[in-house]
């Protein structure tokens, strides 16, 4: 029997004023996102993708439509319930790594785990598993700030796998590295997915990224086609 979908978005409608002008951003999406699927989303700039990321991952609210996570419609979730759920659920990579500069990359790693109430015995030992298989083992100490933006992205890669999320929502994530480096973030992300069976939604200008994954999107006056 076929798996339900992770992510299922229906109808969304998206809106912005600005002055007397509203913004129709989003103009009725409807989005499945399934178990181990990849999907690029691409599209101009300003065309409305990090917003549509933002609504998939229940960090910001839709005026009309329905987003459900596990078949759970994210109006009806309270706060607290809908923060369970995207830790449990989900995990975010973004364009820049948003690592705190004062803890150390293991640190960093395992704070979605102590956040989901893991013991710090084994929070520990989950996050220095992951950055050995991102290619971090000798770097658990180190922070940020002693890292070349690749292993910080490497850092906020294994931060947003450590929990085993069923989908990684991911903006722009190789978009502030070189080429060489971005290559290697590339395959490192492709390599976990098959390996976890964890779905990807990923924002990306990078057309040679979204031809490898298994869908490509693109956003254009707020439809996705």
């Amino acid at each position: 029997m076929k798996p339900d979908p992770v992510i299922t978005a229906t109808d969304i409608h998206k809106h912005f004023v600005q002055g007397e002008q509203d913004l129709h951003i989003l103009r009725g999406i409807d989005l499945t996102v399934n178990q181990g699927e990849r999907i690029a989303i691409v599209g101009l700039s300003g065309s409305g993708k990090s917003t549509l990321l933002h609504l998939l991952g229940g960090l910001d609210s839709c005026e009309e439509g329905c987003i459900q996570i596990n078949g759970k419609n994210l109006r009806d979730l309270s706060e607290d319930e809908l923060c369970r759920l995207r830790n449990k659920t989900l995990g975010f990579i973004y364009q820049f790594h948003h690592l705190m500069m004062d803890f150390t990359a293991l640190e960093n790693v395992m704070m979605p785990l102590r956040i989901g109430g893991a013991a710090i015995v084994q929070a520990t030992e989950l996050a220095e598993k992951m950055l050995d298989r991102v290619g971090l083992g000798d770097r658990l100490d180190h922070r940020p700030g002693q890292l070349s933006g690749g292993e910080r992205q490497r850092v906020a890669i294994a931060r947003a796998l450590v929990t085993r999320p069923q989908c990684v929502l991911a903006d722009e994530p190789t978009g502030n590295l070189d080429e060489g480096t971005a290559l290697e973030i590339d395959e490192l992300m492709i390599e976990l997915s098959d390996e976890l069976n964890i779905s990807f939604v990923i924002v990306t200008h990078n057309l040679a990224l979204a031809a490898r994954m298994d869908r490509k999107l693109e956003l254009h006056n707020g439809v996705l086609d």
